[in-house]
């Protein structure tokens, strides 16, 4: 699937650099790197374990990557990081889906639920925005916000990936042994494919490209510490009942509880 094998010898920047005014409360930072880096099936099975078949070691290729952007905490409750990024990936890995025909009873069942590696020369610009806010001593809120804009060579959309991506956190502790914590995802401008041919990888048809559904996932948890090694938590997931596909043909379930026992050696 990969001809990352070719790619025998590279040579990539790794700069970084950071200005600091007003008495190190802003910085100025860039960062100019790039490099190879050897992804393992289970790395990869991770991102998506519905992959059909076996992959050998993936050699990732990135030939640029660079971020630059200003983090600041002048005001002392707040942190904030405004940054860009742009990544040249060699042969970046997205999911098709396989279509395959099963014989049953005498009938033709078409299964789109097994995916397959693709990979493309993609170049990526994203917008990134970071808060964090010290709102009371015990009461703390994180925000991160991402635009991503992926244009893949051999694909319609960025198969899989967000255009926009949002998360809000928020985190109270009632005393010293309790915690709550709220979170809320959105994503959007997510794509995925309703067939391909696993023979013919370069030649897809983009018709079968379909728009995802929005994600919106809110969660609510809170935390007890009984002492130093044992702490119990629990956790409601999906709290709106959102039944967005994490991969085509995979919706998530709907509300979710969780209960459990933390235990430190």
């Amino acid at each position: 699937f990969s001809d990352y094998d070719d790619k025998q010898f590279l040579i990539c920047p790794d700069l970084k650099g950071s200005l600091f005014v007003l008495n190190k409360k802003l910085e100025f930072y860039a960062n100019l790197g790039g490099g190879q880096k050897l992804l393992t099936y289970s790395e990869i099975t991770e991102e998506n374990p519905f992959l059909a078949r076996w992959l050998p070691l993936y050699n990732q290729c990135v030939n640029l990557d660079f971020k630059g952007g200003v983090r600041s905490n002048i005001l002392q409750t707040v942190d904030l990081h405004l940054g860009v990024r742009y990544r040249h990936v060699d042969e970046d890995m997205f999911y098709g889906t396989l279509t395959e025909n099963v014989t049953s009873e005498g009938r033709v069942v078409l299964l789109n639920n097994r995916f397959v590696p693709i990979f493309a020369e993609t170049n990526t610009v994203s917008v990134l925005g970071d808060m964090r806010w010290l709102i009371l001593d015990n009461l703390t809120a994180d925000l991160n916000l991402a635009y991503n804009h992926c244009k893949p060579s051999n694909l319609a959309h960025p198969l899989y990936r967000p255009a926009f991506e949002g998360k809000l956190k928020v985190k109270y502790g009632f005393n010293e042994k309790l915690a709550f914590n709220a979170s809320v995802l959105y994503q959007n401008g997510r794509y995925g494919m309703e067939e391909s041919d696993v023979f013919v990888l370069n030649l897809y048809d983009f018709n079968s490209v379909v728009k995802l559904n929005d994600v919106i996932d809110i969660a609510i948890g809170a935390d007890y510490k009984i002492n130093d090694q044992m702490a119990v938590f629990a956790k409601i997931d999906n709290l709106a009942n959102c039944k967005y596909q994490l991969f085509y043909n995979y919706p998530v379930t709907g509300i979710q509880l969780f209960a459990g026992l933390k235990m430190t050696f």
